[in-house]
């Protein structure tokens, strides 16, 4: 997925200020790392940097396969949503570029993993809305859109 996402940033006109939603974030993540200096900026809306511990990676690999089947998406399609490894969490502190996350005030999935996030990105900006679930860019869309333009405003 991360070539995918090479195409689409190289057909750009720079910079670029990725932002994800929950898997996209993630993805935004492993991509800044795997390829520094690529994008000039990270939105995270809802997002979380994986797990280290292996149980906890499968427990949460398990989730995503029953909510998917209960949504008709077939096993293999699910797949995209596992997480493999714990490269994202491991080095997260080795990202530099201008960072904001937006998390949901009742986003209880992803509170826990902003809170590690901010830990370990003090350069990093974070926006909790009150009152928001795991959708935040529905129910708040100004809060996700000001996020924005706090990353955009870092490279001018």
């Amino acid at each position: 997925m991360l070539e995918d996402l090479d195409a689409i940033i190289t057909s750009l006109p720079g910079p670029v200020v990725l932002v994800g939603h929950s898997l996209g974030g993630y993805l935004g993540l492993a991509h800044a790392l795997t390829r520094p200096g690529v994008l000039a900026g990270l939105v995270l809306v809802s997002t979380g940097p994986g797990f280290r511990d292996p149980a906890a990676r499968e427990a949460w690999n398990d989730r995503v396969r029953e909510s998917m089947s209960g949504y008709g998406i077939e096993p293999v399609a699910a797949e995209i949503g596992f997480h493999a490894d714990s490269m994202v969490i491991d080095r997260l502190t080795e990202l530099t570029l201008p960072i904001t996350m937006v998390i949901g005030g009742e986003d209880k999935a992803y509170l826990g993993a902003n809170d590690y996030m901010e830990r370990k990105l003090p350069h990093a900006s974070r926006t909790t809305v009150d009152g928001a679930r795991h959708y935040v860019m529905r129910s708040h869309p100004a809060d996700v859109a000001t996020a924005v333009r706090t990353v955009t405003a870092q490279l001018t």
